[in-house]
Parts: structure tokens; sequence; C-alpha cells
């Protein structure tokens, strides 16, 4: 098998889910980091769109596929062994909304707490950003992570009010999987599914994976939102224990 090409970014929480996914199949990938400007330009042409995750598959004539869902999907019926979404009815609607409620209610609001995590710690952005950009952008990052957490900010309407109402939807969230997990290892159940990969990719900027999955220094693993941590430890030693099983460690 020709190895996948994933288009990504290190830090997108949407890429990590789709890199647990293709882990679990054990489908080879290589990846390409996708960079502000030039880099969207690329994945704009293969896709019409500037977001990643995206895949080539070299396999099936090159067939593209964007946004994090799609790949799961395209991945189940391109290599369905071992499957992400189970074939049983009731179980397989489960899962899919499971999939589709934690891509929002975790991935839209970690990434919201995150950046507001982010905004007054340059040193913590350098080094979660300077690993995964290109020399130039490395040189520029002091002044550049001031303007561009504004930018973020402001594009993604994130203030004291949002930040507020993204905690308490963090919690309601949370809670609600801190309670599926005390009554089974995974969260449909005896077998990991689709939206246990979404949930550990999703909350992936509520707490960084321990070192040696990302391209990241040592002191930043375990790094994210620490009150959302400490009020879940169920949740994110469940997520450690999926990473141990399932996701690969960076050669």
């Amino acid at each position: 098998m020709k190895p996948i090409t994933l288009y990504q970014f290190e830090i997108s929480h949407y890429s990590e889910k789709v890199r647990f996914l293709l882990d679990y199949k054990n489908i080879p990938y290589n990846k390409i980091d996708v960079l502000y400007g030039a880099g969207q330009k690329v994945v704009a042409k293969l896709t019409g769109q500037r977001q990643v995750p995206v895949i080539v598959d070299p396999n099936n004539r090159k067939r593209v596929v964007h946004d994090s869902t799609a790949i799961a999907l395209y991945l189940d019926e391109r290599y369905p062994d071992p499957p992400l979404i189970p074939r049983e009815p009731d179980a397989r609607a489960e899962t899919l909304m499971l999939e589709d409620w934690l891509d929002h209610a975790l991935g839209v609001v970690a990434r919201r707490l995150f950046i507001w995590r982010m905004r007054g710690d340059n040193d913590f952005m350098r080094k979660t950003m300077e690993m995964n950009s290109d020399t130039l952008t490395r040189r520029l990052l002091p002044v550049m992570s001031p303007v561009l957490m504004k930018v973020l900010m402001l594009r993604d309407g994130i203030n004291e009010r949002s930040v507020a109402d993204a905690r308490v939807a963090t919690e309601t969230t949370l809670t609600i999987l801190d309670n599926r997990l005390a009554r089974a290892p995974y969260l449909t159940g005896d077998t990991p599914t689709l939206a246990d990969f979404t949930a550990a990719g999703t909350a992936m900027l509520l707490q960084l994976p321990p070192h040696g999955y990302l391209r990241f220094p040592p002191d930043v693993a375990h790094g994210g939102v620490p009150e959302v941590q400490t009020a879940h430890k169920r949740f994110f030693e469940w997520k450690d224990k999926l990473y141990a099983k399932f996701r690969k460690k960076i050669d």
C-alpha cells in the first residue's frame, strides 16, 4: 500500500482526529504542513476550499477528500478493517451522532478556550508554532504572534463572554463523556469507534498529547487548558490511554 498524503497543520485538532483514524487503521501516510498563505493555495487548488485536513489517496486514483467527517467515512469504506463505524443500524446511528456532536461540542469550544489561553503566553505560542513553521515564519514569530492572535480572536469572535460560554459548554460535554466512560471502556461500549477518536482528537487543544506524538518540545506535552484537565481527570486519563494504544509516535 502506498502512503496516503495528509495535508494538515500540526496543532489542528481536526487534523489530529484524522491522524488518529489513520493510525488506528494502520494506514501509512505522509504529512504535508499547510501554512497560512501559499500552503492554503495548494489546498484550494485540490478542493476548492482552504481548510485542513485533506487527504490524497494514491491507491484510489489520487482520490481527494476534505473535512474530517468525510475522510472518516471514506476511510471506513475504502479500508474497512478495523471498522470505525459499526454496521448494525442503531450502533451506527449512535456513533455518527456522537461524532457530529463532538465535532461541535468539543471542536469549536476547545479552539476558543485554547486561543484565549494562548493570548497572553507568547512563549507557549512560540513553542507550539516554531517547530511547525517555515524558516521565514519562525523569524517573524516574535513580531507576528500578537498580530496573529488578534486576527484569530476577531475572526472567531473570541472575547470574555464567548469564552465564558465555551467554558460552560465544555464542562457539560466533558461531564457527559466522564459518565459514559464510567460505564464502559469506550464511548459506545466495549469497542473503539469513530466517536472515541473524535473525542480524543477534538480535545487536543484542551490537553496536548503526551510527548512524542507531535512535533512539539517535551515541556509542551499536556499543555492546554489546565483547569479543564483538573476537573475531568477520568476523561483525560482515558485519552492518554487511547494515545498509548492506538496512536503511533513520531519516528
